[in-house]
């Protein structure tokens, strides 16, 4: 009992010493602690398998948050055929999980050709058809180009529909960095508008 009412005096007296400026130090203290130890955890803890892709050989493992880089082998395993599998469908060479429009994308259904591949220009040409998801953009209008741009931001900005990553091949080369195919794409959208 002497001793709890030791601890209570000397508590007491501590508080009265250190006054509100004291008070605020030692907040700020706790605070950076606290900080300290979210950063220490968080940087020992690995990243999610997912993080880096299933196989660890795509995303930037150091950036959770950041988009993969995905193989056409990669995109083609997410067709949708498979009656609850993932299905990611390519724009430009962005790519995006649709698996939330499986009535849409799913196998048999009318945009399943979109599906585990970029077929960009069936969204203007209306050739539903793997070949048709071939032919070169170059051949298109500009005006034609405008709107597959147009179908890639309703996909970015869809709520139900998520980015995913990059496309290694036509759009995008091997670090993720647009080729000359999507420079040209971009160049002639420029030129297009400025005539406006």
């Amino acid at each position: 009992n002497n001793l709890d009412q030791s601890m209570h005096i000397s508590s007491n007296s501590n508080n009265k010493r250190m006054g509100k400026c004291g008070g605020f130090w030692l907040t700020k203290v706790i605070i950076l602690l606290l900080a300290a130890t979210t950063i220490v955890l968080a940087s020992t803890t690995p990243p999610a398998k997912d993080d880096c892709g299933d196989d660890g050989s795509g995303g930037d493992c150091s950036n959770p948050d950041a988009l993969r880089l995905i193989t056409e082998e990669e995109l083609s395993q997410y067709d949708g055929i498979a009656p609850k599998g993932t299905i990611w469908i390519s724009v430009l060479g962005e790519v995006f999980d649709v698996t939330g429009g499986r009535e849409y994308y799913g196998e048999g259904n009318s945009y399943h050709v979109f599906a585990g591949r970029d077929a960009s220009p069936c969204f203007v040409t209306g050739d539903f058809t793997v070949e048709g998801g071939k032919k070169s953009l170059d051949e298109l209008d500009v005006r034609k180009l405008k709107e597959i741009e147009r179908w890639r931001d309703f996909y970015k900005a869809h709520e139900v529909y998520k980015p995913v990553g990059f496309l290694h091949g036509k759009y995008y080369d091997e670090n993720g960095k647009p080729t000359y195919d999507l420079d040209l794409f971009n160049q002639r959208l420029a030129t297009f508008r400025k005539k406006k």
